[in-house]
């Protein structure tokens, strides 16, 4: 081979090389430049995130009546509160049982047996405390399936037992009083007319307040039933579950609690999805 060969093959090696470096180059930018669009993104999104939370913030903090809430205050508006769930982490036996009963009954069937749930959030509780619902596909003999039509009734955030009557599904509402001590006629008419009410002030939560309000009948089986059933009740929601979209489609979940000193909400769980 003579020397203008030699000399031509390594210009067409040298042309190669550098056109294989030029398209590293640019796939190196296209990849950077894509990186950089999706980090944008995902800042823009956080930041409307943060203004969905902190709208949510002022507006349950402004309520003017922070211990009497119910549906018709303006805030809740696209707002749900824990307390009108049920919590795993403090319903009684009967409680579950009979919620998982009433379901059935009324919304619809479970995959897994009723007992196997119940015995599940019972031995999980004995553990401590069940941190979110989301530990419940971990335990054994409950149907993944099952959790997704149950998750809109449950919670496990408030740190109290107690539940918001103005607020509280009327199933769940029915559930409580139907595990509780007592006469089934009393139980019937006190969940008829609670039903019938719906709307309550901290001191109606009083045995002879309520009593008078609705009208129960006057006698011992009724007055005991109501005394067993009002641990279980408050007028005050404190943890929210809020739901946030940003303007570049993405969505998040958030459950927040209401400081003690109510000068801003604490995260209690978040959910980008």
């Amino acid at each position: 081979m003579n020397k203008r060969g030699s000399a031509l093959i390594v210009s067409l090696w040298a042309l190669a090389v550098f056109s294989i470096f030029a398209a590293n180059l640019g796939f190196i930018s296209a990849g950077h430049t894509l990186f950089m669009k999706r980090e944008l993104g995902n800042l823009e999104a956080k930041t409307d995130f943060l203004k969905g939370l902190q709208s949510a913030s002022q507006a349950i903090l402004s309520d003017p009546e922070p211990h009497e809430d119910s549906f018709e205050d303006a805030w809740y508006e696209g707002r749900s509160d824990e307390e009108s769930k049920l919590n795993l982490n403090f319903a009684s036996e009967p409680f579950l049982r009979n919620f998982l009963k009433l379901f059935e009954e009324k919304v619809d069937s479970l995959k897994g047996e009723r007992k196997d749930f119940v015995k599940q959030i019972l031995k999980a509780r004995q553990k401590g405390k069940i941190p979110s619902l989301e530990e419940l596909y971990l335990l054994e003999d409950i149907e993944k399936e099952d959790i997704e039509k149950l998750r809109p009734y449950l919670t496990v955030y408030p740190e109290v037992s107690q539940m918001n009557i103005n607020t509280l599904h009327p199933l769940i509402l029915k559930a409580l009083i139907e595990s509780l001590p007592g006469d089934s006629f009393a139980k019937d008419e006190l969940y008829r007319k609670l039903a019938e009410a719906r709307l309550f002030v901290s001191d109606d939560l009083i045995p002879n307040r309520l009593a008078e309000k609705l009208k129960l009948t006057p006698n011992l089986s009724m007055l005991m039933l109501v005394n067993a059933l009002l641990p279980h009740l408050t007028t005050d929601s404190r943890t929210f579950r809020l739901v946030l979209a940003s303007s570049t489609g993405k969505k998040a979940e958030a459950v927040v609690r209401e400081a003690e000193d109510f000068t801003g909400l604490e995260v209690l769980y978040w959910h980008e999805g």
